[in-house]
């Protein structure tokens, strides 16, 4: 298969939400990847993969390569876009410090590039950020900040949100679970309107038990 045929085959597993065949897809695409950038990207997406099933060390191992790739081949957005990611899983691995210098770093990088929508990506993960070391208030207004920005990226702004619900009390829940709703069918992903359901009704405490059953 051809790099093209690799990145399809782990873009549809991922959709269909079997992350770790996904990662593998994209280490063969970035095995045949015979342009830098493109194994950079690769490497970035296996890395992503790994970090959403909890294999956290070969997340680690394929987005610092990613990142040293990056930086051979002076690609600052594909850069700052693997700084989120590495923030993404110390957030997972419990180091919310250093996740929020990794993303504050993304962020003003992002700023300083004029692109608004990069960095709202990168301030919905800093909520997480927040909201992981139990700073619900704070992590409340940067996930509201984040969905004003995300006006072109609808499957950002339906995580954002599902993320959102979770540092909420029963009342913003009820507020952001429509569009919540609403946005995982228009964004293509409508097994999420489940997720949104059951942190409606029982928030992130039924959403973690469940997802620990399953």
């Amino acid at each position: 298969m051809i790099y093209q045929e690799y990145v399809a085959a782990g873009l549809y597993a991922e959709k269909r939400g079997h992350k770790e065949e996904a990662a593998e897809k994209f280490l063969n695409a970035a095995a045949v990847a015979d342009d830098l950038t493109l194994k950079a990207e690769a490497l970035r997406l296996a890395g992503v993969n790994f970090r959403s099933c909890g294999v956290l060390d070969r997340s680690d191992e394929y987005l610092l390569a990613a990142l040293d790739l990056s930086r051979t081949v002076s690609n600052p957005k594909l850069y700052d876009a693997i700084l989120r990611d590495l923030g993404m899983l110390r957030i997972a691995q419990g180091e919310t410090d250093k996740a929020l210098r990794l993303l504050y770093t993304s962020r003003n990088n992002q700023l300083a590039r004029h692109d608004p929508q990069e960095a709202a990506c990168t301030i919905g993960i800093i909520a997480r950020a927040y909201w992981r070391q139990g700073k619900h208030s704070q992590a409340r207004r940067a996930f509201a900040r984040a969905d004003q920005g995300l006006t072109e990226k609808l499957d950002w702004r339906l995580n954002n949100i599902i993320w959102w619900m979770k540092a909420c009390g029963l009342g913003g829940r009820l507020f952001l679970a429509p569009r919540a709703i609403w946005l995982a069918f228009r964004s293509g992903f409508p097994r999420r309107a489940a997720e949104a359901l059951i942190i409606l009704v029982g928030g992130n405490r039924l959403y973690e038990f469940l997802r620990k059953v399953a």
